[in-house]
């Protein structure tokens, strides 16, 4: 772990995925925590998968014992992301005739009808789902009824995600594989956005959360043993992480701790390229979370493997 010291602050840099994540030791509200980030360094940590939430919630441990900001607040503003990182919702929508509702200022999820077209519902509904495993290019049918949030949450211990259709052709087999049920997708609906503006759709909410109380358009990251995301009012004060490196100017000293402390975390096997992250203040609205995984027999349907990595909007 590399440590610098900026204008009177020892502040170790943690690396996941060679994205340099600095921890700041210093209690601010969310809106001072991002202006240090931009000020010092390029902004609050964005996350963009499962496996770089694991790598920097190691580091969270081992450093802190309290929630911490990153970049995540409530912006008001209502847009449809899927589960996958990726532009498909931009490129390709296959929504019912008078879906998603018009005007509905809330978090929504999707589902799938068996013509393959999209559905806006709540997403405590209980009904059967699909995952993907981008690995194997596969999709699979759980039959089992869970709400949105908990279907996610099998489909991420199990395989990879709820199935995403970012073009025609995953959307046929998504539909294929949900035979003729209804089911879930991983289309959702919230006002979170990134401060760095990046547009990942990654969540971990925890149970019951967020809370939607007013007032609580910022998010951290508890420091219980799962690391889930809670909201929080913007003018609380906590430790935070910034992401990118030290501009150019501010270091006054630098030092290196001891070996004992590993310098990097490997978090994404299938990926050389460094954790993003973007911009952009204020606040904004929700999405998933949680997990039950049962076991059942599930319905494979094999395509031609793609990419490990996946794309979303």
């Amino acid at each position: 772990m590399t440590v610098v010291l900026v204008t009177g602050l020892l502040l170790p840099v943690l690396v996941v995925s060679s994205q340099q994540y600095p921890y700041i030791s210093k209690k601010m509200s969310w809106m001072e925590a991002q202006k240090f980030c931009r000020e010092t360094f390029s902004d609050l940590a964005t996350v963009n998968t499962k496996e770089d939430m694991s790598g920097l919630l190691r580091i969270i441990l081992a450093a802190v014992t309290q929630n911490v900001y990153i970049g995540l607040y409530r912006s008001g503003v209502f847009t449809w992301h899927w589960t996958l990182p990726g532009n498909g919702y931009l490129e390709f929508q296959n929504w019912k005739a008078g879906q998603p509702k018009v005007g509905s200022e809330q978090d929504g999820c999707a589902g799938m009808d068996q013509n393959g077209e999209w559905f806006e519902d709540s997403c405590s509904t209980q009904r059967t789902f699909v995952c993907t495993d981008v690995n194997s290019g596969t999709y699979i049918l759980v039959p089992i009824s869970k709400s949105w949030r908990d279907a996610q949450e099998h489909c991420r211990g199990f395989y990879t995600e709820l199935a995403s259709a970012m073009n025609s052709s995953e959307n046929q087999k998504i539909k294929v594989a949900a035979g003729s049920q209804q089911v879930w997708i991983g289309l959702f609906k919230d006002s979170w956005v990134w401060s760095d503006s990046s547009g990942s759709s990654f969540r971990f909410w925890n149970t019951n959360q967020p809370s939607n109380i007013k007032g609580q358009d910022c998010m951290v990251v508890t420091t219980n043993p799962t690391g889930r995301w809670n909201d929080v009012s913007c003018a609380n004060a906590n430790f935070f992480i910034c992401q990118g490196d030290l501009k150019t100017g501010l270091a006054l000293q630098s030092s290196t701790s001891p070996p004992s402390t590993p310098t990097q975390i490997q978090t994404s096997p299938t990926s050389s390229t460094p954790t993003q992250i973007q911009t952009s203040p204020t606040s904004s609205t929700p999405t998933q979370n949680q997990t039950s995984p049962t076991s059942s027999t599930p319905t494979q349907i094999q395509t031609s493997p793609t990419s490990s990595t996946p794309t979303r909007t």
